[in-house]
């Protein structure tokens, strides 16, 4: 289990094209808190994935982290992206989006650090898609995701990367994707990171989220708070 610290939990709202997307973010309470954090979600968006959003996005803020789950449907007024053909539909849309989130956030926060992204799904797509587009980006949390190189390419070199995934993914395969975004940092010889789950499936068990998030929390700590210590921040224990 998690052993947390009490947050912060703020609602607010930026413009994107026009569209206002709305933003929920957490902080820890009782400390001055770290570099930011963008939690994307997956294609289930928040009224089916946003139990476990807010759980990941809680646990990093209990870590020392500003964080702020994105709501980027708000951008396409979609609820669920459960068919291929929705997602071929807003793709590049929902890319445009995560990017003006993190100028958004690069712009207001009063953090110097560079900006993490935590992906999950449709998410992690949308996480290494913008990873490989702006520098502001210092790292990414890939969980279930991959890269879709029917609609982009990584056209930069990606940040530090840290691939989650089950091995047993039936939405996600674990093979091809884990492989092609391996690629793509190692070309640029930056850190690639995989922490894989041989029985896992799409959605991870409990104890497995625990474990992610565990090893999510010393990622970005080492790639966006390279001098953090164990004082200024909470601890997450297995």
């Amino acid at each position: 289990m998690l052993e947390c610290m009490s947050v912060r939990k703020v609602r607010s709202s930026f413009h994107s094209e026009g569209r206002e997307i709305h933003l929920t973010g957490y902080s820890p309470s009782s400390i001055e808190p770290g570099a930011d954090v963008l939690v994307l979600p997956g294609a289930g968006g928040m009224w089916i994935d946003g139990s476990q959003m807010d759980h990941v996005a809680r646990c990093l803020a209990e870590a020392g982290f500003a964080v702020h789950i994105v709501n980027y449907f708000n951008r396409t007024g979609t609820w669920l992206a459960w068919s291929d053909q929705i997602m071929i539909r807003h793709f590049a849309t929902w890319m445009r989006t995560v990017h003006d989130a993190v100028e958004h956030i690069a712009r207001t926060s009063s953090s110097n650090s560079m900006i993490g992204i935590h992906g999950y799904s449709l998410g992690g797509f949308l996480a290494v898609a913008e990873g490989s587009r702006n520098s502001r980006v210092g790292a990414v949390v890939e969980q279930a995701g991959g890269t879709w190189e029917k609609f982009y390419d990584p056209v930069g070199p990606l940040p530090p990367v840290l691939v989650i995934h089950g091995r047993k993914d039936e939405r996600v395969y674990f093979e091809v994707n884990t492989k092609r975004i391996r690629q793509h940092v190692e070309r640029d010889g930056r850190p690639f990171h995989l922490l894989a789950f041989d029985h896992e499936r799409h959605r991870l068990t409990a104890d497995a989220l625990n474990q992610s998030l565990n090893a999510s929390v010393a990622f970005f700590r080492t790639h966006l708070v390279p001098h953090a210590t164990a004082d200024n921040h909470s601890r997450i224990s297995r």
